[in-house]
């Protein structure tokens, strides 16, 4: 196995890893962004140094694998696999860097990949965008043969996290539909028809795939939609994914998909504009109650729609809003709903706020565990999105870094780590496991991190990871 620097494979990594990178901070923030630049100024770094001795950079795409110099860059799909996942669902399988590559040209290889893969086809495939583009350093195109054959392979990767299915864009086409049918209908004051939101809701269980992460979906749902819509289409995306989860047929995920994407209906009863409403305290208090009514009036409106439209800010404690004398519990739909809501809130840039990453809003959320939210809710929901799966790097507050190696399904954030680096920043001589939840809870995660950052080994963690 080449060690990490020899032939250029360390440099090839740190190329892939901040072209990664860069795709996944674009999905959340615009390109000229901060974050998306750092990315993108790391990537053409390593691209220079791989360019200096050499006319060309190919990197092929063999399955899940990533091949350059005729050998498979090992463990590619933990570090680059969001990256390969939307190559290969653009019909990519080269990637050919040439010299005078530089930022700019890197930049608009990410504004591109990040669009629906069906609009950029309708456009010639992303090749011919990139020419258009005036982009002549990058070749990208499609292998008519293997770069190597099964039996020359130097061992297979183990797999990484499960692949993206990016959500279709006629999926959000049909939402976009059934939002702007109900809205209209608010507008002129008649009975809603909620006829095509339920449209878009049974599309929508048949577009996500059974184990697949949501949030990967999620990761790939277009940028340049209106924000209020590409929320819901989120949370109904969520609620579908763990309606899925936890077994239900196909009546009931539709029933749930339906009302997570109406529950916010009521921001639309006043006719002013939804940033105003969100804005007046008052008034946003009383949208639930507004979200009611309208449902209320519709036409083939399941009565769960009504009970989350009035119940997704109550809390389960009760302590929000509205209140209701006499109410002993808040129905668990309109519980996941809030819960699933604030998850896409607090991960949405917002004005005055950037984006929290997925694992930090989970740990920001899990301060209302058993008052907001009831405890095992909330331990399925972070099963769900795999934000805290066994093999992820985790940092505990006291410093050491460890990979997580079992979930408890009682305490989502209280899982076993395998501890491989002390609180000194060195690595450990042997590994230690410890369970969260049998020891003080004054230990605890902070947050997930990158390897490279911790100054791990790369192969020393493939090899953990294999190991459990």
């Amino acid at each position: 196995m080449l060690e990490r620097g020899q032939h250029g494979h360390g440099a090839v990594e740190d190329l892939l890893r901040a072209l990664n990178g860069a795709l996944r901070v674009v999905q959340l923030y615009p390109r000229g962004h901060r974050s998306v630049a750092a990315g993108l100024a790391r990537a053409e770094n390593a691209l220079s140094t791989l360019l200096r001795n050499r006319s060309r950079i190919e990197i092929g795409i063999l399955e899940d694998e990533l091949i350059f110099e005729d050998r498979a860059i090992y463990q590619a799909s933990q570090f680059a696999g969001f990256l390969i996942q939307v190559l290969k669902g653009h019909g990519v399988d080269r990637l050919t860097f040439l010299p005078g590559c530089h930022e700019k040209d890197l930049g608009e290889l990410i504004d591109v990949l990040q669009q629906p893969p069906d609009v950029v086809s309708d456009m010639g495939g992303v090749h011919k965008v990139m020419r258009t583009r005036g982009v002549k350093t990058l070749v990208l195109e499609r292998l008519m043969v293997s770069l190597l054959k099964p039996k020359e392979r130097h061992g297979l990767i183990p797999p990484g996290l499960p692949g993206a299915k990016a959500l279709p864009h006629s999926l959000i086409v049909q939402a976009k539909a059934g939002l702007d049918e109900v809205a209209d209908s608010v507008a002129s004051k008649k009975p809603i028809m909620i006829g095509p939101a339920k449209a878009y809701v049974y599309e929508l269980t048949q577009a996500l795939v059974e184990g697949e992460s949501p949030l990967l979906s999620l990761a790939m749902l277009e940028s340049h939609q209106d924000r209020w819509l590409k929320q819901l289409v989120k949370v109904s995306t969520l609620a579908v994914a763990f309606a899925r989860r936890m077994g239900f047929d196909q009546k009931s995920m539709e029933s749930m998909g339906t009302a997570s994407f109406l529950h916010d209906i009521g921001l639309l009863s006043s006719g002013e504009d939804r940033a105003a409403v969100l804005k007046d305290e008052e008034g946003f208090r009383q949208h639930p109650v507004e979200g009611m009514r309208l449902l209320l009036s519709g036409k083939d409106v399941d009565k769960l729609s009504v009970v989350v439209a009035f119940e997704h800010h109550m809390g389960h404690d009760l302590s929000g809003f509205p209140k209701v004398v006499g109410k002993k519990r808040v129905h668990p739909v309109a519980e996941l709903v809030g819960l699933a809501a604030s998850f896409v809130d607090l991960v949405s840039p917002s004005e005055g706020r950037e984006a929290l990453r997925s694992d930090k809003a989970i740990l920001e959320l899990s301060k209302g565990m058993g008052q907001k939210f009831d405890d095992r809710l909330f331990a399925c929901f972070v099963a769900m999105t795999g934000v805290f799966a066994p093999g992820i790097l985790v940092q505990l507050n006291d410093g050491r870094i460890g990979l997580i190696s079992a979930v408890n399904p009682l305490h989502a954030l209280r899982p076993t780590v395998k501890l491989i680096m002390g609180s000194d920043g060195r690595e450990l001589k042997k590994s230690v496991n410890i369970d969260l939840s049998k020891i003080s809870s004054e230990l605890m995660i902070m947050e997930s991190v990158d390897a490279e950052v911790a100054g791990l080994d790369p192969d020393m963690l493939g090899r953990l990871r294999g190991n459990g």
